[in-house]
């Protein structure tokens, strides 16, 4: 064939790490691709020619089909074992997650072939034999998709077999039974193994991803389990290259070299396994081992078999000792410092130095501090960008402590840039249906910040402006998810998201607690639980009842716009249903409530999340739902905004109303100002009633002796006698009808005599102004 395949699928599929999206074209665009379809209603047939009318009905009627050069689009589930037993041909899904093969058998098999690209297909169910088994191939590519074994699966998910110059990429494997996630024999080189995630179990003699053969690359890989090693390179293998890898959860080793030459290990992270992260044996010889972080690799972590000893964070054995390189990793474990190392025996780093000439620019404390800008750029295998792609980047303010060419390049396998941290604060108008939502406090990384980019949670586009402020108007009311995208000059960006209820108050009011006639309040501007215990009412004792459908209710404190909720807040212990101001939504059920109107006009409020009452503990601790039943500790009386701290001024003297003494002697008309015993907030007690609480000494205003003596302050409960009924006359000003007898309040004697329910009709004396 005149010109490689491969070259071309190398653009598309290495450099640019193709990304399969919905009606993905050809890898070769200059012919026309075949189309395998099963699914219901495609019309499908087997010698119906592969058009997008009438598409195969199986993958192996396509590629007995495919011409050089020509692509099979295929969608739907097979069972069936493919053999490709053509060069120069694409087998790719038409979407993201649109072609699944699947059964005991399933999967491909590719034999002698060349330049062959297997795209985003996913295989399944496997048992007897490997997903993909490739064997005697040049330019092989397997490109995104996944791999998963059966339970009963034994052999390798993936097995390659003298295999040259391939690729797999981006491919998912998990077996919880099988020898290897990815194995290559002796035979195979020049493969790379990238942006691999790779996950097995622990049987016998098992390894996450098994390296026989020479010159190969694991680069961005994610590889989890296995008995013997995670990653292992074998005995006779050479020139290969472990890098920029995440290699965790072994019941073995993290990476195991074992007689491999001239491996590069560098970059990666290592965490959780049970017999150390690096081990370096047998006859390997020219083995690098830099810029690696090894955290944690003993047999105490969870899942690891009882008994067995820990290996070394870094160990160097048999003749390996006297010719790896060592130096720039980061190595520590909580426990046993001393043996961090192995050289002929345990050691911590100071003794590995001294015994090995090694590890010269190792450390072992891991913090960002001694793993940033501190890396060896010069080490076999380093990568100019990190396992996510990303570039080498300088703290300005860490002292740059590594060598080669870049001297600012991290340890381990991420590339520690911070992008921007979006930090908001949301200001509702609930009336309005509108939110200004600033991002002005946002966290720089290294860099400023160029854009905001905001989404607003509803139908409307989202915004991008320099500016990190923004105001935006909802058509309706309701709870939405409001995000902010940060974006710095160099492309790194952070986002955040809250979510925000916009509500109209239906109500606004204060609760006062039935048992203690003390307030509600949102304590330490709602930063702290819900208690009741306030004698007056501030911004901390009213909130906003709002309805949210049905007969649900939320409310919202007026101090911090946040709302009530049940069990939230830190360190607050599971099931203890502590009540806090604290929830930016209604959309969860700790946030509603359902109310009951009690028979003596009080209410209380019933959480959704459990089915219990609020109560008010007596105010001694803080509030909780989390009662039963309704007792004097769930009953609450609301107090309308606009009917707290009211003064009476008597149109019969023009003076106040005062609770004289301190609420200890009767009700009087002869105040020119006004404190606090000229205060009252009125009570809703039901029917259209309300009490009179003094903010004199907390307590209500009894028409005494059913009306027969003047009104007093001195009682803890309201009962008929406590109970007036507010009417607004033609000029503004009020009156007041007691409960107990019919009777209009007088400000008796002309104000010059104690205030008394005896008036069945209004006159001057009977009218106040609040």
């Amino acid at each position: 064939m005149g010109k490689s395949v491969l070259s071309g699928l190398t653009t598309v599929v290495v450099a640019a790490g193709v990304g399969l999206v919905a009606g993905a074209g050809s890898a070769f665009a200059a012919t026309a691709p075949l189309y395998v379809n099963n699914t219901v209603g495609a019309g499908c047939s087997d010698t119906g020619g592969g058009s997008p009318s009438k598409p195969f009905c199986t993958i192996t009627a396509a590629v007995a089909a495919l011409a050089p050069e020509q692509t099979a689009q295929i969608t739907g589930v097979f069972n069936e074992r493919v053999t490709v037993n053509k060069s120069s041909v694409v087998l790719q899904a038409s979407a993201a997650g649109a072609a699944r093969v699947s059964g005991p058998n399933a999967g491909f098999t590719i034999d002698g072939q060349h330049d062959v690209a297997i795209l985003g297909i996913n295989v399944q169910n496997v048992v007897s034999a490997p997903a993909f088994a490739v064997s005697n191939g040049v330019r092989i590519s397997v490109v995104d998709g996944s791999v998963t074994m059966a339970n009963e699966a034994t052999g390798p998910a993936i097995k390659l077999s003298a295999v040259t110059d391939s690729v797999l990429n981006g491919v998912k494997v998990s077996g919880g039974a099988v020898s290897a996630g990815v194995a290559v024999d002796a035979a195979t080189s020049r493969t790379v193994l990238k942006g691999l995630t790779v996950s097995v179990g622990s049987p016998a003699g098992s390894v996450g991803v098994d390296v026989a053969g020479s010159n190969n690359t694991i680069l961005n890989s994610s590889v989890f389990g296995g008995a013997v090693a995670v990653v292992a390179l074998r005995p006779g293998a050479a020139g290969n290259t472990v890098v920029n890898n995440t290699v965790m959860s072994g019941h073995g080793v993290g990476i195991l070299n074992n007689g491999a030459t001239g491996t590069a290990i560098t970059n990666n992270s290592l965490d959780f396994n049970c017999l150390g992260g690096i081990r370096v044996a047998g006859a390997s010889t020219g083995v690098s081992v830099q810029n690696n972080v090894a955290t944690s690799n003993v047999s105490s972590t969870t899942g690891c078999e009882p008994g067995i000893p820990s290996g070394p964070e870094i160990g160097l054995y048999d003749g390996a000792a006297g010719t790896t390189v060592v130096d720039y990793n980061a190595v520590s474990r909580s426990a046993a410092p001393n043996s961090l190392y192995w050289w002929n025996g345990p050691l911590g780093l100071t003794g590995f130095r001294a015994a090995s000439g090694q590890a010269a620019h190792d450390t072992d404390v891991v913090d960002q501090a001694h793993m940033e800008d501190s890396a060896n750029s010069a080490a076999p295998g380093y990568q100019s960008t990190d396992a996510y792609g990303k570039p080498r980047e300088d703290n300005p303010a860490q002292p740059d402590t590594g060598t080669g060419p870049v001297t600012y390049a991290d340890r381990g396998n991420s590339e520690m840039i911070p992008g921007p941290y979006p930090i908001m604060t949301i200001t509702a108008d609930n009336a309005g249906n509108s939110v200004t939502v600033d991002a002005s406090r946002s966290a720089l990384g290294y860099v400023p910040i160029a854009t905001y980019r905001f989404d607003f949670g509803d139908s409307t586009n989202p915004v991008t402006q320099t500016s990190p402020v923004v105001a935006h108007h909802y058509s309706t009311p309701g709870t939405y998810a409001i995000s902010v995208t940060a974006v710095d000059v160099n492309g790194y960006s952070g986002t955040r998201q809250q979510v925000k209820s916009l509500w109209p108050a239906a109500r606004t009011f204060a609760l006062l607690a039935h048992d203690n006639n003390r307030y509600v309040s949102a304590t330490e501007g709602g930063n702290m639980q819900m208690r009741a215990y306030q004698p007056t009412i501030g911004a901390g004792e009213q909130f906003d009842l709002v309805k949210v459908g049905g007969d649900l209710v939320a409310l919202r404190s007026r101090v911090n716009g946040e709302y009530f909720a049940v069990n939230v807040g830190p360190d607050v212990p599971a099931g203890s249903n502590v009540v806090w101001a604290w929830s930016d939504s209604t959309n969860s059920d700790d946030t509603l409530f359902t109310i009951t109107n009690n028979a003596d006009g009080t209410i209380s409020l019933r959480s959704v999340v459990n089915g219990k009452y609020l109560s008010s503990n007596h105010g001694v601790s803080m509030m909780t739902a989390d009662r039963a039943a309704i007792g004097p500790w769930e009953e609450f009386s609301p107090v309308d905004v606009a009917n707290a701290a009211v003064s009476l001024r008597a149109h019969a003297n023009g003076r106040y109303v005062t609770a004289e003494n301190g609420g200890a002697t009767a009700l009087i008309a002869n105040r020119t100002a006004i404190g606090s015993w000229e205060q009252f907030d009125l009570v809703d007690v039901g029917g259209g009633w309300v009490a009179l609480y003094s903010r004199a000494n907390g307590l209500f205003v009894t028409a005494e002796a059913g009306g027969n003596q003047p009104l007093i302050a001195n009682r803890a409960a309201v009962g008929p006698w406590e109970k007036f009924k507010v009417i607004t006359n033609a000029d503004g000003s009020m009156s007041l009808l007691a409960g107990v007898n019919n009777r209009y309040v007088t400000a008796e004697n002309g104000g010059n005599s104690s205030l008394i329910a005896n008036r069945t009709a209004i006159g001057p004396w009977e009218e106040f102004d609040r």
